[in-house]
């Protein structure tokens, strides 16, 4: 799901359970959660578009 709402980034997560994203910038954390809020400040136009297509309110 989150490479369908950040999909200008590569996701993964290494063998030793760090999140990673590679687009404009490099983001590695140690949870989903803290990968999700990373994204949303690190793209912030790709959240709107996400809370849009699910319809959520827009932060």
């Amino acid at each position: 799901m989150l490479r369908r709402l950040f999909p200008g980034w590569t996701l993964s997560v290494t063998s030793h359970g760090i999140w990673r994203a590679e687009g404009p910038m490099l983001i590695s954390v140690s949870s989903c959660e803290g990968l999700i809020r990373a994204l949303a400040d690190a793209d912030p136009e790709a959240l709107t578009r996400a809370a849009t297509d699910l319809d959520l309110p827009t932060p």
